[in-house]
């Protein structure tokens, strides 16, 4: 995976609609990561989830509208399941897309 397909700023509360769209693999499942953060010394935690990308859509939409179950703006990320690409939204409100196979169309003309 080293192809850099392009960050793009996003509106933090709406972009995940576009997944089904940028996720070309239908019925397949996802990774999706949450960065809880934590002390530079100790290294990260993440939350790990597995999910099919409609529900992970319904997910974030939750997520988004209970600030994170009240844990603040976190960044995230979603991984095709065989690695092929990676997305990464950060607190910034920009997404970084990086591997094969996804169609990003949809920000090209922002």
């Amino acid at each position: 995976m080293k192809k850099f397909l392009g960050c793009y700023a996003v509106d933090y509360s709406t972009w995940f609609y576009f997944l089904p769209q940028i996720i070309k693999e239908e019925n397949k499942m996802v990774y999706f990561l949450i960065d809880r953060g934590s002390d530079w010394y100790f290294g990260e935690e993440f939350w790990i989830f597995e999910s099919y990308v409609p529900e992970l859509v319904k997910a974030l939409d939750l997520l988004i509208h209970t600030a994170f179950f009240d844990n603040g703006w976190l960044d995230y990320y979603i991984v095709s399941i065989k690695y092929q690409w990676i997305i990464g939204f950060n607190h910034h409100h920009i997404i970084s897309c990086v591997g094969e196979g996804l169609n990003l169309n949809c920000f090209e003309n922002q």
